[in-house]
């Protein structure tokens, strides 16, 4: 099917002009390929909102930005303790000392000590 020639948006003249800035960074030449685009990425958008709202709330995030920014956080380390802290709490009962927080790389004594906590009773 050919797209018809007419507009398909009836919008205010600010939105028009926002549609056709993002159809030039595109390099798009038809209105119907930016709708079908923006459709799918609200869907993807919706899809890794249903994901991240679960984590929100552990993550201490209100935006699920908010959320995805704070895993990339905890992947790269920089909320390492936090969510190390929050596991063994909940799976053990036990959390991270301060001493051990403020350790970059863990020695061998740290790593025992924290071996024979997660072995006691």
């Amino acid at each position: 099917m050919r797209p018809k020639k007419r507009s398909i948006l009836n919008c205010l003249p600010q939105q028009k002009t926002l549609f056709d800035a993002e159809m030039e960074r595109r390099s798009l030449a038809h209105q119907h390929e930016l709708v079908g685009a923006l459709l799918n990425e609200a869907a993807w958008y919706r899809q890794m909102d249903a994901e991240l709202s679960p984590l929100s709330e552990a993550l201490q995030a209100s935006t699920p930005l908010g959320t995805l920014r704070s895993l990339i956080a905890v992947y790269q380390g920089e909320k390492q303790d936090v969510a190390v802290s929050t596991h063994l709490q909940q799976r053990w009962g036990c959390r991270l000392t301060r001493s051990m927080r403020s350790l970059r790389r863990p020695s061998r004594m740290a790593i025992r000590s924290l071996s024979n906590t997660l072995r006691a009773p």
